[in-house]
């Protein structure tokens, strides 16, 4: 089975890693100061050494000088001061040998400084024992100062011998104080450039190893909201790859759902909307009296199923503006027309509806470079149409039959509903003033979502599917453009949008 590097063993890596770095590096820090601190004592301890064979060899050079003033003044104080020397030195040697007892080279260059020492010590001390062979001593000097002098000699040869090998052993020592600082700062920036390896190895595998794959998912999840096709797959054996794989898997059948869904919708409105259409032609006939004369009974009921009819129709095409929309294929068909056309189409597809309400609709147009709105007489034709718009004119003429659908519905009867249309060098905006209820702003934020209507709509008969101010939304944005609502509690409504029309 195939070593799987998971997440979690991939963090321990990451964890891990420098942590052992930071051990074995502290730990062997730890070794090097405490060979350094060892090299430390033991250089401290033959400066020690060297020392004190000096001080011994100074403490003889003052013997044979106090016992020389003694032989030439025959001075007591300088009797004094050889036994005061002499007194100090068996303790001095007992400390030397003490501080180097786990040194035997030492403790042999010792032994033999102790040795001829106490022949120096003898002959020095010849005039204090009246013996023949002091006495001996005496009657011939010059064969007691040869005598004092080959002693002098081993004692000083002896005691450079351990000068010149401390002196060797303090240059040639590998763990000396020079050599081990220099030791401790290469140390310690190998160490610092190894650690920044480290990290720069470990930075690369987790932004290649994770941070990119996750920005691939990301991104796979964006393009999957914006109906794109997705990147390939990120591979690997952890848990974002089988988030990944999981995540095409699920983008794959939500795709064929959608397309499943969009196949069954064009199929039901297609088998819908001709046997539809039929019942809404049969009607349209029946009611006006070609099949016979219809009692006013049977006139309003086949008025009532035309009108359902005709719901069901628009009901159908708006299910299919917002599969259009959801798709991202709702694209304008722009042409050149007139505001004037667009207007009049709009108020003749709800001139019925309205004058069931008996609502009369004004509407007024102001054009770039002129100082006062111009009120708009449908059955004027000779009236100023102002400059061509770049638009699609059945989808906003659809936009405007659609607001002033919804302003008749929440309208009281009687009431009057105002249309003010500006035209600038390169902008429309339309703006659709009613006397109804009003919105309350949180149901106004919410009001261009599909399916979801305000509260005013519990309150009529007429209820709508929730889909044209949706269907609005879509047409104006897919414009370019922008629509909104601006409404008070009592004080009516006014919805507006704008688009560009260059």
């Amino acid at each position: 089975m195939p070593f799987k590097l998971t997440i979690a063993k991939k963090g321990l890596i990451l964890i891990s890693v420098p942590l052992v770095f930071e051990l074995v590096f502290v730990l062997s820090l730890g070794i090097l100061l405490d060979q350094s601190h060892k090299a430390g004592l033991e250089l401290t301890r033959s400066r020690a050494f060297v020392s004190g064979v000096s001080d011994l060899t100074k403490d003889f050079l003052d013997l044979g000088i106090a016992l020389a003033a003694y032989r030439s003044t025959r001075g007591q104080r300088f009797v004094e001061q050889y036994d005061a020397i002499y007194s100090k030195l068996p303790a001095k040697f007992d400390a030397l040998e003490k501080a180097n007892a786990d040194r035997p080279e030492r403790l042999k260059h010792l032994a033999k400084l102790r040795q001829t020492g106490r022949d120096l010590t003898e002959l020095t001390q010849a005039f204090r024992r009246p013996s023949d062979s002091a006495m001996v001593y005496l009657l011939d000097p010059m064969a007691y100062r040869q005598k004092v002098s080959n002693a002098y000699g081993a004692f000083m040869d002896e005691s450079k011998q351990i000068g010149i090998e401390e002196t060797q052993l303090q240059e040639n020592n590998p763990g000396g104080e020079s050599k081990l600082r220099n030791a401790l700062l290469l140390f310690i920036w190998g160490g610092v450039v190894v650690s920044i390896v480290i990290t720069v190895i470990l930075a690369r595998f987790f932004a290649l190893g994770i941070t990119q794959r996750l920005t691939t998912l990301i991104d796979n999840y964006r393009r999957f909201s914006q109906k794109r096709s997705l990147l390939a797959p990120v591979g690997g054996e952890d848990e974002i790859a089988d988030l990944d794989q999981n995540f095409h898997i699920m983008a794959q059948k939500l795709t064929q759902a959608e397309e499943r869904k969009k196949l069954y919708t064009q199929m039901i409105s297609h088998d819908l909307r001709a046997p539809l259409a039929a019942i809404q032609g049969t009607l349209a006939v029946a009611i006006k009296g070609i099949y016979g004369e219809l009692n006013e009974k049977g006139k309003k009921r086949i008025g009532a199923a035309e009108k359902d009819s005709d719901r069901l129709i628009n009901l159908i095409n708006e299910m299919l503006d917002i599969d259009s929309m959801e798709d991202g294929h709702l694209e304008p068909d722009k042409e050149d027309c007139y505001l004037n056309d667009i207007l009049t189409g709009a108020i003749d597809s709800v001139h019925s509806l309205a004058e069931a309400k008996q609502i009369t609709i004004e509407s007024k147009t102001h054009f770039a470079g002129t100082d006062n709105f111009k009120p708009r007489d449908p059955s004027d034709s000779s009236e100023e149409v102002g400059p061509p718009l770049s638009v699609d004119r059945e989808r906003l003429r659809r936009v405007i039959i659609n607001l002033l659908h919804n302003s008749i519905k929440f309208s009281p009867t009687g009431e009057t509903i105002e249309i003010s249309s500006t035209v600038s060098a390169d902008v429309l905006k339309v703006m659709i003033k009613d006397r109804g209820p009003g919105i309350k702003a949180e149901e106004a934020r919410k009001l261009f979502q599909p399916f979801r209507q305000g509260e005013s709509s519990k309150s009529i008969d007429e209820a709508g599917s929730g889909l044209g101010l949706a269907i609005c939304k879509a047409i104006v944005e897919a414009h370019g453009g922008e629509i909104a609502v601006e409404s008070k509690i009592g004080h009516g409504s006014i919805f507006w949008f704008s688009v560009p029309i260059a």
